[in-house]
């Protein structure tokens, strides 16, 4: 389930509204359908009983139940969140944040795996990647793990640009016209520009264009949109960025401050804290190899060494026994690390 906000004239409503699979199991398209209509405000479905206690009003879930949607507690609580009374929210967030402690997630599955690589639209991806990384694209999609888009997954359209449009409110001013050049990938049009006019200005007049064009294929696009038809207008879901693109402005590059960052980057050296570094000297002291090459030994030929150092140091052949003691608990670490015994 997920809370839709629907804005009709100058009227807005919330939806709780649900996601749902059509079609054959391994080609399954998410539709979306209405369930409840909360009215403009869903904290009147709030009741405060007293303290810091708050509950949903029982007519919500009775509805719910009613149309055979089977009610989380949990995720019910979450869509009306936003609209408790801020006193109440200060008061139970400590409660929440301990609760989502330690709630992992499965693992991808092939197939979510497969569909975040081949069947996500880059639209999508690359508005993802902004809101949660806040930097544009440059050529990091193809390294970006799947699971980074796991939240995009089994969703439909609808609730996609609901989630979209909370995260867009997250935006600064600042931040608003570069994410549309993310989103539409319009760095890539201005970069020619920019080579075109070889380092002047460019004609911002052929980027508007573009943004147009890239504007009106997306609005067509089946794959994003499915097989509902645009009849000759722009969509809702897209005619905010419209306004994100011509009502503000690109922030002005920092030319001091991206100087200092690419030198820190083309300088910047990994250094481990003295106590790894002290204990990476030590086992190179006492097997002769670096810690890297140890890892990539074979179980029979870890052994084989360490009974040949240990040789070497044990007390009844004049060895160090402190020296001893460490080479064997070195040994015990590596073989339960890297062979799990």
């Amino acid at each position: 389930m997920y809370l839709a906000r629907r804005r009709t004239g100058n009227r807005t409503r919330y939806v709780i509204s649900e996601s749902y699979p059509a079609g054959s199991p391994g080609e399954a398209c998410w539709h979306s359908r209405d369930l409840l209509n909360l009215g403009a405000d869903p904290g009147a479905h709030l009741h405060y009983p007293g303290g810091r206690a708050f509950y949903i009003d029982p007519a919500v879930e009775e509805n719910l139940s009613a149309q055979g949607v089977e009610i989380d507690a949990d995720e019910l609580e979450n869509l009306f969140w936003p609209f408790v009374a801020p006193e109440v929210r200060y008061r139970l967030r400590g409660l929440r944040q301990r609760g989502a402690r330690g709630i992992s997630k499965p693992a991808l599955t092939a197939r979510e795996s497969a569909t975040v690589r081949d069947a996500l639209h880059p639209f999508d991806k690359r508005r993802y990647y902004f809101l949660r990384c806040g930097r544009r694209d440059r050529g990091q999609l193809q390294r970006v793990p799947p699971k980074f888009f796991r939240d995009l997954l089994h969703k439909s359209r609808d609730e996609l640009e609901q989630r979209f449009r909370v995260m867009e409110a997250g935006l600064s001013l600042r931040e608003v016209k570069g994410y549309v050049y993310a989103g539409f990938h319009l760095e890539a049009r201005l970069l020619t520009q920019q080579a075109r006019t070889r380092g002047a200005a460019p004609g911002m007049e052929s980027v508007d264009a573009h943004f147009l064009r890239k504007l009106c294929e997306l609005n067509d696009d089946p794959a994003l949109w499915g097989k509902t038809a645009s009849r000759g207008s722009l969509r809702q879901d897209l005619a905010r960025y419209v306004w994100m693109y011509f009502d503000h402005d690109l922030p002005r590059p920092n030319i001091r401050a991206e100087y200092i960052r690419e030198f820190i980057n083309r300088h910047r050296r990994h250094r481990p804290p003295a106590k790894i570094e002290k204990a990476l000297a030590e086992t190179k002291a006492l097997f002769g190899l670096e810690l890297k090459a140890l890892k990539k030994l074979k179980r029979r030929e870890l052994s084989r060494l360490y009974r040949r150092r240990a040789r070497d140091l044990h007390p009844d052949t004049g060895g160090n026994p402190d020296q001893f003691i460490r080479l064997t608990v070195i040994y015990r670490h590596l073989v339960k690390t890297q062979f799990g015994k």
